[in-house]
This record gives structure tokens, C-alpha cells and sequence, in this order.
């Protein structure tokens, strides 16, 4: 896939979106070199409490939670995704890149990745491999059109998954929809069903 059929591709994925009721909506970003799609999501997280609790705290907490008004509001925390999908003129696909943030706007560590948004099913083979079969590992670096560290999902062995799946024909309508749904779930970036009826 070369730049201008990215291009294409993201450009068919941003319309279908955007047609499309129940996906969140992605944001097309253009400027003078780079063209890419992003995204923000907000997830839900259960906040645990543990021992190391200074003292004082646990009644704070109780009194918090002894308020039904209270206990829905602090027994969760939210954390803001950012997914961007950008083209890897090394690889000549796309790539999945992201950063999770806290409630106070600080990046998730890579820990906090694997405790908070990799999905369990994923988690040993992301860590202690190099690579997972189709779906690459989790590294990071510069951002190629923001220039600070992004997360990303490896797109080393995209172009073979998606021929294994296309045989070997780029279809720039379906394309970026097909690679997301087998890259996204494995940092909570999903699709609604409906973009594939």
C-alpha cells in the first residue's frame, strides 16, 4: 500500500464512520506532509484500593462509599484514550498509535497498559514475545506528524495478515475497517458491528 492508497483508505474509513451511528467518531487530521485519522475514547476503569492506605484514609473511603449518592461516582475512574491511525512508510501500511491518560492528564506507563486497557487474552504474548504472529508487539516512539512518543502496535507482519485475509488484493473500501478489527480490540480501540452489515 502506498501513501496515496492509505490516503484513499482513510479517507473511505472517516466517511463510513461518520455515516455510521454507533461508532464513535474518528477526526481526519491533514496538514501540510501527514494525513491520519484520530480518536478519543473514554474508559470506565474500577478503582481498587489496596493496604499501603495512609491512616486517616480508610475513613474518608468509608464515609464516601456509606453515601449511595457517592458510590457509583468513586467506585470508578476514567481514563482518556488517544488512537491515531497513521500510514509506516517503512512497512507501507497502516499503524494503530496511542496513548492512554489518567484522570489527571499524566501518559499511562506501559504497566499501566497491560493492568488497564490490553485486553487479558493478549497480555502474555504482547510481553514476552517480540512479536505476536499477525499482530505485531507494543513499542513506542516519536509520533511521525507530532513528534513526541506514542505507543503503537508493531506493523511488522501487517501486509502479510491482511493478504492472508484479501488475498493480495487492497480493497481501499474495506481495508483500514478489516485491519482494525483484528489490531484495535487489543487496546480497546472496537468497531460497532454495524459499519460491517
Amino acid at each position: 500500500m502506498n501513501r496515496n492508497t492509505f490516503h484513499q483508505a482513510i479517507q473511505v474509513f472517516y466517511n463510513e464512520t461518520q455515516a455510521c451511528p454507533n461508532e464513535l467518531k474518528w477526526t481526519l487530521i491533514t496538514d501540510d506532509r501527514y494525513k491520519y485519522l484520530k480518536q478519543y475514547r473514554y474508559l470506565p476503569i474500577k478503582k481498587t484500593y489496596n493496604n499501603d492506605m495512609i491512616e486517616g484514609e480508610e475513613e474518608i473511603l468509608q464515609e464516601e462509599i456509606s453515601d449511595p449518592a457517592t458510590v457509583t461516582t468513586n467506585a470508578y475512574t476514567y481514563l482518556t484514550m488517544e488512537y491515531h491511525i497513521a500510514y509506516s512508510p517503512s512497512y507501507q501500511v497502516p499503524v494503530l498509535y496511542f496513548n492512554g491518560y489518567d484522570s489527571d492528564g499524566n501518559v499511562l506507563s506501559l504497566d499501566d497498559l497491560y493492568q488497564w486497557i490490553i485486553s487479558k487474552e493478549m497480555q502474555d504474548n504482547l510481553k514476552y514475545s517480540n512479536r505476536l504472529s499477525s499482530q505485531g508487539s507494543i513499542s513506542q516512539e516519536e509520533h511521525p506528524a507530532l513528534g513526541f512518543p506514542f505507543y503503537y502496535i508493531h506493523p511488522c507482519e501487517t501486509q502479510s495478515m491482511m493478504r492472508s485475509i484479501s488475498h493480495d488484493i487492497i480493497n481501499i473500501n474495506t481495508f483500514i475497517k478489516t485491519w482494525l478489527s483484528f489490531i484495535g480490540p487489543i487496546i480497546q480501540c472496537t468497531l460497532s458491528h454495524q459499519l460491517f452489515i
